[in-house]
C-alpha cells in the first residue's frame, strides 16, 4: 500500500512541474515541501508560513487539477507548516 500512495505522489508532482514548468517546480517544490495523500486529502506541508502562502496563491489550482487527474476525484488540498522542513536537503515524498 505504501508503494502505491508513494507512486501516485510522484505521479502528482509530475503533472504539477508538468503544468507549472520545470523551472518554477525546482524553485518552489523540489526541495521546499513535503506532498503527501492522508485519509481523503492531500497535504502540501511548507517550512513556513511565506512558502505556504505563496504556493497556495499561485499553484493551487495546478495542485488540485494534478490531484484529480492522478486520484481520479477532485480531493481537499490542505496547506500545512512543518518548520523541521528547514533542514531538508532532498525532496520529501510521503
Amino acid at each position: 500500500m505504501q508503494a502505491a500512495v508513494t507512486d501516485e505522489v510522484t505521479q502528482v508532482q509530475q503533472r504539477i512541474a508538468e503544468k507549472i514548468g520545470s523551472t518554477q517546480y525546482q524553485v518552489w517544490f523540489k526541495k521546499a515541501l513535503r506532498l503527501s495523500m492522508s485519509e481523503n486529502r492531500f497535504d502540501v506541508v511548507s517550512a513556513n508560513p511565506f512558502i505556504s502562502n505563496w504556493i497556495e496563491g499561485h499553484f493551487q489550482p495546478a495542485i488540485a487539477e494534478s490531484v484529480r487527474e492522478v486520484y481520479g476525484q477532485a480531493l481537499p488540498v490542505r496547506f500545512q507548516i512543518d518548520s523541521s522542513l528547514r533542514t531538508a536537503d532532498k525532496p520529501l515524498v510521503t
